[in-house]
């Protein structure tokens, strides 16, 4: 089945609401950031990727989000990324402003792009190491006032088959937390590499999502960025390897039967 079939009626169901969303707001707010606090834009577009997500099929389970509701100040959260859909799976989750560290490419994409610049997202330039600095430093800048909280996928790329082993955590995606002195909250996501592939169809696309205990400025403040690199990455490996991808296999065989094969 082609990927035009496969959408078809989610994205005829949803085209209303994203093309209205679109052009009414989003388009407007990434162009004009500063006509509204951060709060309503982000939670405008937290209830568009919600209807999105299910339109889709998507299915999000959540654990340890306790862990992050606990934290008293703004939070960076790191983790591994397999697909473009990842943001918007942590847009789905969190109510409270949250926005995003992504390369320069994403704003291409009609969609993902336009919503992530809509919310102050960041966008660096991989081979441009000067622009890249000013971005980051604008992204400390940003930590420090605790105005929103960060989310940056610390691969630097895409893995794009949850199957696999992560790719190295690049360690200077560490500093900028580390310099504004906020918690850093390791998490782990896998499934999202299915929701925009066009074979298999599922009823159903689980995205298991799971919030490391944070740590903590105290905790890592005497670590080197290769260090806590180094620690980040075992943690969330560990808990793809031992604990999502069982789940994740469970469920998508009660969801979708005998349909569902992953090899």
């Amino acid at each position: 089945m082609s990927a035009v079939k496969r959408y078809f009626k989610p994205l005829f169901t949803a085209a209303p609401s994203i093309l209205w969303a679109y052009f009414s707001w989003m388009k407007y707010y990434s162009l004009h950031p500063n006509k509204k606090d951060i709060s309503y834009r982000y939670r405008k577009l937290h209830k568009l990727i919600a209807k999105v997500t299910d339109y889709l099929n998507g299915q999000i389970i959540v654990e340890g989000l306790e862990n992050v509701n606990n934290i008293d100040t703004n939070f960076c959260l790191i983790g591994n990324h397999i697909s473009d859909f990842d943001p918007l799976a942590i847009m789905t989750i969190f109510e409270k402003p949250v926005t995003f560290v992504g390369k320069i490419e994403t704003l291409k994409y009609p969609f993902i792009g336009t919503a992530l610049k809509s919310i102050s997202g960041a966008f660096i330039k991989r081979d441009d190491l000067k622009q890249t600095l000013k971005v980051m430093m604008r992204v400390q800048k940003e930590m420090e006032e605790e105005k929103k909280n960060w989310c940056i996928f610390a691969e630097g790329t895409r893995l794009k088959d949850s199957s696999l082993k992560i790719a190295d955590m690049h360690p200077g995606t560490f500093r900028v937390p580390m310099k504004a002195k906020i918690p850093i909250v390791p998490f782990a996501i896998i499934g999202s590499d299915r929701i925009f592939k066009s074979k298999p169809i599922y009823k159903k696309y689980p995205i298991h999502i799971k919030f490391l205990k944070p740590i903590t400025y105290d905790e890592y403040k005497d670590l080197s960025t290769e260090e806590i690199a180094k620690y980040v990455q075992a943690q969330i490996q560990k808990t793809i390897s031992f604990d999502l991808r069982r789940k994740d296999f469970d469920l998508m065989k009660k969801i979708n039967g005998n349909k569902y094969n992953p090899l």
